[in-house]
């Protein structure tokens, strides 16, 4: 079944949707990750801008993000995690942490030193869950290859690329929405109290949410080693 499916022009409709379920879970968990960082950096400049009262620390924050970034790169974590955890558990572990950190950066918000360090840590610790993305792809096609004989290779990728988008909206349709609900007025060179006390609930808070619950899908995620491994002794014999 394998051969043929390897063989086949194309993919039919219905196997599009025979082929979604075992990436459904990780699409989800995806999503909201990626809208929580949209969602952020969305929102950094009002804050940088109207709460702050400096926009050279969107700067600083991009140089930390990004050594951070480099600290949390393949070689020095992702790589060392991935042989010793499941997909899952490093995702789950990623966002949570994420989380914690994002709403510890809220809470020392008044101590730049803290803050920093807190977004530091923020941006390290979400480098794993977004290096999952592809090597979960990749075991949806596998196992839809081999256990339902479908070759979905370049639909799930392309459902993966347009993951980036649907994220991209949904973290802006959040920034959107908080933003009314606080009452901004670009037009108005004073912004009143309210706002200014909700921009870093909706910057900060608003993004541990959204960080918060992309673990909800990943906990219906099945395709761990144990299931992946089988499916490969099978292919083999």
């Amino acid at each position: 079944e394998a051969t043929k499916a390897e063989k086949a022009p194309g993919v039919s409709p219905k196997q599009m949707l025979r082929a979604l379920p075992p990436i459904l879970p990780c699409a989800f968990g995806f999503i909201f990750s990626i809208g929580a960082s949209t969602l952020l950096f969305s929102m950094l400049a009002y804050y940088f801008n109207w709460v702050i009262g400096d926009s050279a620390g969107m700067s600083t924050l991009i140089t930390v993000m990004t050594v951070a970034r480099l600290g949390g790169g393949a070689t020095f974590v992702v790589t060392p995690l991935s042989r010793r955890f499941e997909k899952r558990t490093i995702f789950i572990s990623s966002m949570l942490l994420s989380a914690v950190c994002i709403t510890l950066a809220y809470v020392f918000r008044e101590n730049r030193v803290l803050f920093y360090i807190a977004m530091g840590l923020y941006f390290f610790c979400l480098v794993p869950a977004g290096a999952m993305l592809m090597p979960c792809i990749s075991d949806s096609v596998d196992y839809n290859l081999y256990r339902k004989g479908i070759q979905a290779r370049g639909f799930l990728y392309a459902v993966a690329s347009t993951l980036s988008y649907v994220a991209q909206f949904v973290g802006a349709m959040a920034a959107s929405a908080g933003m009314v609900l606080i009452r901004y007025e670009s037009a108005l060179p004073v912004q009143s109290a309210e706002t200014l006390s909700g921009i870093p609930k909706i910057t900060f808070l608003g993004t541990a949410v959204l960080s918060a619950l992309s673990i909800l899908p990943m906990l219906f995620h099945r395709l761990n080693r144990d299931v992946m491994d089988s499916i490969y002794r099978e292919k083999s014999l």
